[in-house]
């Protein structure tokens, strides 16, 4: 669980859900937050593919050896 709470990639997801309630409660523009979750999305995608890249080199991922 420690772990889960430390990934960048659930805390970017974290904050996409909440950016996402936030901005929709204010009564912004549907295009401003769904760019915003897009943006999210891509580095999400982003740090997996960097994480499958360290996994597969042998390394943890995270920096960690």
């Amino acid at each position: 669980m420690k772990s889960l709470l430390r990934s960048r990639k659930v805390l970017l997801a974290v904050l996409g859900v909440v950016q996402t309630l936030v901005l929709h409660y204010l009564d912004l523009p549907t295009e401003v937050w769904a760019s915003i979750n897009a943006l999210l999305l891509a580095v999400i995608g982003g740090i997996a593919i960097e994480d499958a890249a360290t996994k597969k080199a042998g390394q943890t991922p995270g920096g960690g050896a």
